[in-house]
């Protein structure tokens, strides 16, 4: 099996490189460019020997011309993680933002459709597409799209654009919506590696109220989950393709067993052995959710389910963080 892993530089396409070099005989081609967020460190700590995996330097915004397409080789499966991902920048400097990641899955889509062999082109998007989720429950798959900033609006032209090549090209789409992912090596901007370096230098970490003062609540994922859940949708091997009956892709979500917010800062400070000096702030970012969730039934009932409790491996990941300051202070 040879896999096109994209944002393999990335949080999450890391962790997912790590889990298939662990788990799988597949063989890994990565493109990188390291012009967002993705940095070589955190190749460096997965890749190991590197003998099943492939570094190339390709920028993805751009088409994949012949010559690269060539250095891919065989591919059998696509990974396409590439994306921009933080809100707070998608609201602060949405033009760039948006573009890139409209343009990194149109070049992925159309070499996709060059690919006669090609199993399965597995998008990985987010709960945010769907916007907030109410007081309770989660949102199931293929419920009505409401995105509510630059960046999920951005994921949600992407599986648009997704859905539109399955049917005109038959291109093989498999969407997974995921949540919030939590582990090693995130980047310091995200919550709980902010939280981290503020509570170790004694600064305020500002935690999202409504304006009734209700606390926002987010569900995590470890990311070595969302890693594994893949894995088995690749291992299934059935992706639905366009035909007269089939009027939309397979689509699954792939959901954690926590949803915390509060708990999260307040056990990350008992871990640290410091005081959490925090503040509690209605949304600075406008269309701000206080409650995003999805239901993960569905691929429950495929057999999968998540292997790690955020608050089980909270300590392992605080502490790597702390051993690593790179990925705290970066």
């Amino acid at each position: 099996m040879r896999v096109l892993l994209t944002g393999a530089s990335g949080f999450l396409g890391a962790h997912c490189l790590r889990e298939i070099l662990r788990r799988t005989h597949w063989h890994v081609v990565c493109p990188v460019s390291f012009r967002h967020r993705g940095v070589p460190e955190r190749l460096v700590e997965v890749i190991g020997n590197g003998q099943r995996v492939d570094i190339l330097w390709c920028d993805l915004s751009a088409p994949i011309n012949d010559t690269t397409a060539r250095l891919f080789g065989d591919i059998d499966i696509i990974l396409n993680f590439a994306s921009q991902s933080h809100v707070t920048r998608s609201v602060e400097d949405p033009v760039p933002f948006v573009t890139n990641n409209f343009n990194v899955m149109l070049t992925m889509l159309e070499y996709a459709r060059s690919l006669p062999q090609l199993q399965a082109f597995v998008h990985i998007s987010t709960d945010e597409v769907y916007g907030p989720a109410g007081d309770a429950g989660g949102h199931i798959e293929w419920e009505m799209i409401l995105p509510s900033t630059p960046y999920s609006a951005s994921k949600a032209s992407q599986e648009a654009m997704a859905i539109a090549y399955w049917r005109t090209y038959n291109v093989p789409v498999v969407i997974v919506n995921t949540m919030n992912p939590l582990g090693e090596m995130q980047d310091p901007e995200k919550f709980l590696p902010s939280t981290i370096h503020k509570i170790l230098n004694g600064d305020v970490v500002k935690l999202h109220v409504n304006h009734e003062g209700v606390a926002g609540s987010r569900s995590y994922i470890h990311a070595a989950d969302l890693a594994d859940a893949l894995i088995f949708l690749v291992r299934r091997g059935e992706v639905t393709l366009f035909n007269d009956y089939r009027f939309r892709p397979d689509r699954w979500n792939v959901v954690g067993a926590d949803e915390i917010n509060f708990e999260l800062a307040q056990a990350t400070a008992q871990i640290l052995c410091m005081p959490l000096n925090y503040e509690n702030i209605t949304s600075y970012i406008p269309g701000h959710g206080g409650r995003y969730a999805l239901d993960g039934t569905k691929l429950a009932m495929e057999g999968w389910q998540p292997r790690k409790r955020i608050m089980d491996v909270l300590p392992e990941i605080v502490e790597w963080t702390v051993k690593h300051p790179l990925w705290s202070e970066r």
